[in-house]
């Protein structure tokens, strides 16, 4: 990503140095430019989600390949659930199907409740690092417009080069971002497997 970045940047440069001269030329170029910004950006976009996509489904694995069976294995070790279940059982059918359902529905909203936990640091580090790309794409986007449109003035054109070059992200910044959100999101999992160790406090509460 570093290497596509500098050489779009090189190519902006160039085509802002010449766009003065040869505005038709400018304007083709500046199309195609715009093209490649557009592609780009839609390659980075996929790739984080892809990678992202990945992540989650690693944490919907562990959620139930792991901490479900942990939950589940404490919880009916509980005396109070032991107590509950040999209530339970005795009781008569109709009363038992409500004591099963208000069971499960217990179990139910803790899952819901480690899955969101799991999830939702996921959720705010992908929509972090999209908008960081995106605020990227979109400033090398506003850079090739003052192209496309061909200021009248080779001055207007080098004031405008000039702002718009102070706000462009460094390309090296914009990689060690996505690499530290891509970090991030594989801590976050690495850290949910230290909940399994506060499950016992919170069954204690029931």
């Amino acid at each position: 990503m570093k290497t596509i970045c500098k050489l779009l940047l090189g190519m902006m440069v160039a085509q802002l140095s010449s766009c003065a001269s040869i505005p038709k030329a400018t304007v083709e170029m500046s199309t195609l430019l715009g093209q490649q910004i557009n592609t780009l950006e839609q390659s980075h976009i996929s790739t984080i989600n892809a990678y992202y996509d990945e992540k989650e489904q690693s944490a919907i694995v562990f959620l139930n390949e792991e901490w479900y069976q942990d939950y589940l294995n404490d919880l009916f070790q509980m005396p109070g659930t032991i107590e509950f279940w040999d209530e339970t059982i005795t009781e008569e059918l109709p009363k038992r199907i409500e004591s099963l359902k208000a069971l499960t529905n217990l179990i139910q909203t803790d899952y819901n409740e480690q899955r969101e936990k799991l999830l939702q640091p996921l959720k705010t580090s992908r929509e972090q690092l999209l908008r960081i790309v995106k605020d990227y794409y979109s400033v090398a986007r506003e850079m090739n417009y003052v192209i496309t449109e061909n200021v009248s003035s080779a001055n207007e054109v080098q004031e405008k080069r000039k702002q718009l070059f102070s706000k462009f992200v460094d390309s090296d910044k914009l990689e060690v971002q996505v690499n530290t959100y891509f970090q991030k999101a594989d801590s976050i999992l690495n850290t949910a497997r230290t909940t399994l160790n506060k499950i016992d406090n919170q069954l204690n509460k029931l």
